[in-house]
């Protein structure tokens, strides 16, 4: 690929807001290897979903709560059964970037 075109791609990237910064360095990456299919195999970000542990991780709260964010419709996630299994990654994203709001404690 000739270095104007990798260029025009990462401005390109670096303009759109709906790539995440994960997304772009991977695709620029898998540009100059040679290797797109690799990145376009990658889930959206909105379709990552993490662990109920790692949520409470960079929530910094404890997995109960998590489930109960869950439940109130203030993350989103994957429940095949009964419990919740997995969180949508930007869902998190999005309330640690103060995009949802957490509940008030009440005393």
């Amino acid at each position: 690929m000739k270095a104007g075109t990798l260029e025009l791609i990462r401005t390109a990237l670096a303009v759109d807001d709906t790539v995440q910064p994960v997304e772009r360095s991977s695709i620029l990456a898998a540009l100059k290897a040679g290797t797109l299919s690799d990145a376009r195999q990658r889930p959206p970000s909105s379709l990552r979903a993490i662990r109920l542990q790692e949520a409470a991780k960079l929530l910094k709260v404890h997995p109960a709560t998590v489930k109960r964010y869950l439940d109130m419709g203030m993350l989103t996630g994957i429940k095949p059964r009964e419990r919740w299994q997995r969180v949508f990654e930007d869902s998190v994203v999005a309330m640690i970037e103060g995009r949802r709001v957490l509940p008030k404690k009440t005393a």
